[in-house]
């Protein structure tokens, strides 16, 4: 034959599907001919085939008839494969169905047969998927993949990919134990993570998540720029793959972790240009994310018209937050929203039911900033003994989650000023914002010169 058979001719091949003289011509002119064009375009297990049926330099017509027997072996060697590789992602599938639907237990009525590789994928995917909903089982998934990593057989697989499995069921172990809180733990997983990872194969992919994994946990320890730029080598990871989806998704990291650093407008921009990759329907709670905070981020730069005009061209968005805590959240930016645009009864109605509905959910914190919100709204208004009420009891909280230094030097400085009445609502609304930026950076200072 002189002409190249197409891919789909060539995935064809692979499935079975194509006529047995058809078969044989392919197998001919990609084997006998040696097209290096059509060889690198096999699915792999072809190749695999057909490059250990390679032919002699000179062939006999016995050889040529002896060879065609070799290329049908291949060929059924190749359907075996397939047969088999259909057989185990019947078992993972199966594997998956049981422990969506159970606890713990179910792993005791996981297919027997399910080789090493695919039950850790299979308690990586279940583990990631209790991330939101049971971080405690996130952990004890992990573990186990973890465990199970170790029982790769390396005389099959090989060292390397025995240290890419280990390494990658302990960077997910590690990212675990961040979602839990045990950042220290955390640190030391993914630390050895990534010496699994280094003796392995250096596979990109890895090596990326893995880069991705420890970001987070640097955004966690609120190291934000640290987190900016360790996902700068996984962005040109995913452009170099032509992802856009996944190009996107980091770039909407790299502005939440941009903006929450204090970088407001380059956070803004990057948020803009992740979202004009991603589509909503694959991550809507990602394009949730972005949205809310490129909202936030619009605020705190106190751009309260484009604010504005943002949130009603991204009402249907803000409006499917789900949650209680992300409803109270967005309201908060209403009622934020109401205070720039000089709205402060509106602002007050709103930030108090907001400071009430957070406090109930246990985000204590974040309510009592939602407090002194509140609080500018009611000086603004005149009300200047309701709003010492509200910054007294806001005070209490912060002092019983023992807050920063810092923190008690600014509320310090705001009841001395209430109580010589020199309490304004510009100093309000600038310890406000401290307490909003400590939450973020708690290494941020507090210029007590402005007062």
């Amino acid at each position: 034959m002189t002409d190249h058979p197409s891919s789909e001719e060539l995935c064809a091949l692979y499935r079975g599907e194509l006529l047995p003289e058809r078969a044989r011509a392919i197998a001919r002119h990609v084997v006998l001919e040696g097209c290096a064009h059509c060889l690198a375009s096999l699915p792999a297990p072809l190749y695999i085939g057909f490059e250990l049926s390679s032919p002699p330099v000179e062939m006999t017509p016995e050889d040529d008839a002896g060879y065609d027997a070799a290329i049908e072996r291949a060929l059924k060697t190749t359907l075996k494969h397939k047969r088999n590789l259909k057989r185990q992602e019947a078992r993972s599938r199966k594997a998956a169905e049981i422990l969506t639907y159970g606890d713990l237990e179910a792993l005791g009525k996981l297919p027997r047969r399910l080789k090493t590789g695919d039950r850790v994928d299979v308690l990586l995917g279940r583990s990631w998927a209790m991330r939101h909903e049971n971080p405690t089982l996130m952990v004890q998934l992990a573990e186990l993949a973890v465990h199970q990593s170790k029982r790769l057989d390396t005389r099959t697989h090989g060292v390397q990919a025995a240290l890419d499995l280990q390494g990658r069921a302990l960077g997910e172990l590690g990212n675990a134990y961040r979602v839990m809180d045990q950042l220290d733990l955390a640190a030391v997983t993914l630390g050895k993570a990534r010496e699994f990872l280094e003796m392995g194969s250096g596979e990109e992919a890895l090596k990326a998540r893995l880069q991705e994994l420890e970001a987070s946990l640097a955004a966690d320890r609120r190291q934000f720029g640290i987190a900016s730029n360790l996902l700068l080598g996984v962005q040109a990871f995913h452009q170099q793959k032509g992802d856009p989806q996944l190009t996107g998704r980091i770039l909407i990291l790299r502005g939440l972790y941009t903006g929450y650093a204090g970088e407001l407008e380059k956070g803004i921009g990057l948020l803009q240009e992740g979202l004009s990759l991603v589509e909503e329907k694959r991550d809507p709670s990602l394009v949730y994310a972005a949205v809310h905070n490129q909202l936030l981020f619009l605020v705190d730069a106190g751009r309260y018209q484009d604010a504005r005009r943002f949130r009603f061209e991204n009402n249907r968005i803000l409006r499917n937050s789900g949650g209680r805590i992300n409803r109270a959240r967005f309201r908060g930016l209403e009622g934020r929203m109401d205070l720039g645009m000089g709205n402060y009864s509106r602002a007050e109605m709103t930030l108090r039911d907001v400071a009430q509905e957070l406090e109930s959910v246990g985000r204590s914190y974040v309510s009592a900033v939602a407090s002194l919100d509140l609080a500018v709204a009611l000086l603004a208004q005149g009300k200047s003994a309701e709003a010492e009420e509200v910054t007294l009891a806001a005070s209490d909280v912060f002092q019983r989650l023992r807050i920063h230094r810092e923190g008690l030097v600014a509320l310090s400085m705001l009841h001395s000023a209430f109580k010589l009445g020199q309490a304004t609502v510009k100093l309000m609304q600038d310890v406000t914002a401290f307490f909003r930026r400590l939450d973020n950076d708690p290494n941020s200072l507090f210029d007590g010169r402005l007062w």
